[in-house]
């Protein structure tokens, strides 16, 4: 699937879970603006993963620095309290959000 992020084209794939495992992860975003998501991740695995890792490619693209450390701590949890919200609420009450 193909996403602008901050107005860039990022490209987002599902990937070999044997091989993204491989490296201990879940998902990766990468420099060449593409994000590896595991092909066989539960609704809830999926969800957090892959808004984890779109934070991680707008934090590239916005240039906002920090320790990698820093940045996994504070996207983790973000991505955690984000993919919470979108868990325990209806597509239509969030999609109300934004029209």
């Amino acid at each position: 699937m193909k996403l602008q992020i901050v107005g860039k084209p990022w490209t987002v794939e599902q990937f070999d879970s044997e091989i993204l495992r491989g490296f201990s992860c879940i998902g990766v975003t990468m420099a060449n603006k593409r994000i590896l998501i595991c092909d066989d991740l539960s609704e809830a695995e999926r969800r957090e993963t892959v808004i984890h890792e779109l934070m991680h490619a707008v934090w590239l693209e916005m240039s906002i620095g920090y320790s990698d450390k820093t940045e996994e701590a504070i996207i983790t949890k973000l991505a955690q309290g984000l993919a919470s919200i979108v868990s325990e609420n209806s597509p239509k009450s969030l999609q109300a959000l934004f029209l």
